[in-house]
């Protein structure tokens, strides 16, 4: 899964076996639009992409926010 610029402060999402993916957006707003990190679980994450079993896994996904591309972030595959 593609991991973009988020419109909401926080969502849940429902998975099977009581699990849940919630995604935080930390210090998002008109101006911070761009992603700043992400972690995964606690975990640094450098990448732009989530598999479909760490999205079954469940967790918190947090993607700090800024108003200024990071261009650092995201590159590994």
């Amino acid at each position: 899964y593609a991991i973009g610029s988020p419109s909401v402060n926080e969502s849940k999402i429902q998975l099977e076996g009581d699990k849940h993916l919630v995604i935080k957006a930390k210090n998002l707003s008109e101006k911070n639009i761009y992603i700043q990190s992400a972690s995964l679980n606690g975990k640094s994450l450098n990448k732009s992409i989530i598999t479909n079993q760490e999205v079954r896994n469940g967790g918190l996904l947090i993607l700090e926010m800024g108003k200024r591309p990071n261009k650092k972030w995201g590159l590994k595959i």
